[in-house]
């Protein structure tokens, strides 16, 4: 947490459970593959989310690790910082282990459109399906759903411009970051590596406030 210079108090005040009670009833909305689920703290700074199984064991493993891989790159990692790994109990339920993470997609507000992509740099098996909705996106400026790298390409083509434009500087940068990330990863026997990619859409009076 000193690298971002986030302190306990700040995670314990985003956490209080009388902000989130909503968001925590409303979590199992976000339920994967696994059947973890997750939710976003009041002030969208953090996700938490439940791990199931060995992952637990196998995050403590590595988190000594982490902290050098991100001092070792000086911060600049893409990977999610992780602040907390909890177990819950309770007389009411089994215990539950929690991992209190940063939440990457932040934004200007939660209300205005976005397009959301989870990219892994592969086109098998890649595409989210928008039935009653093709081509939403020469209508409107986002969608509720998280996309895919073939949705990505598409949207690109459709629209005849790239989504995303960066400097050489940063797409250096960015490549190089991505470059130590997998060499972390793979390093440890992991291999499910997304970029997260959220495309905010924002009225032009609000960029100039």
């Amino acid at each position: 947490m000193d690298l971002d210079k986030i302190k306990p108090a700040d995670i314990k005040s985003s956490l209080k459970l009388e902000d989130n009670i909503t968001n925590i009833f409303k979590s199992g909305q976000g339920a994967g593959r696994s059947g973890s689920f997750f939710f976003f703290s009041r002030d969208n700074k953090y996700i938490i989310k439940t791990m199931r199984g060995t992952e637990k064991k196998v995050l403590l493993g590595m988190l000594g690790d982490l902290v050098e891989h991100f001092k070792a790159t000086e911060n600049k990692s893409l990977l999610a910082r992780i602040y907390g790994v909890y177990t819950v109990k309770s007389d009411v339920f089994e215990s539950v282990d929690i991992i209190v993470m940063e939440n990457t997609a932040r934004v200007k507000s939660v209300q205005s459109p976005k397009m959301v992509f989870d990219l892994k740099g592969s086109i098998k098996n890649r595409k989210v399906g928008f039935e009653g909705e093709d081509k939403w996106w020469l209508k409107k400026p986002g969608h509720k759903k998280v996309m895919k790298d073939r949705n990505f390409v598409e949207i690109n083509n459709d629209l005849n411009r790239s989504l995303v434009n960066f400097s050489e500087s940063q797409i250096c940068d960015f490549s190089e970051a991505i470059h130590y990330d997998t060499i972390f990863l793979r390093d440890r026997g992991l291999m499910d590596y997304s970029l997260l990619l959220v495309i905010e859409h924002i009225e032009e009076d609000e960029c100039l406030g």
